[in-house]
């Protein structure tokens, strides 16, 4: 797994979007499943220390 991006939601400040690649290979090394994906995730807090 690879994240290419990581960026604020346009319509919810409070979440974020995730974009990642999979690639799935078999015992032998070849590929056999790739496919890129976007998740929605709550956003952490920003706290100062």
């Amino acid at each position: 797994m690879k994240y290419l991006e990581a960026r604020p939601s346009r319509s919810d400040a409070a979440r974020g979007v995730l974009r990642n690649r999979i690639i799935l290979t078999n015992q032998h090394g070849v590929t056999v499943l790739e496919y890129m994906d976007a998740v929605l995730v709550k956003r952490r807090s920003r706290t100062a220390n």
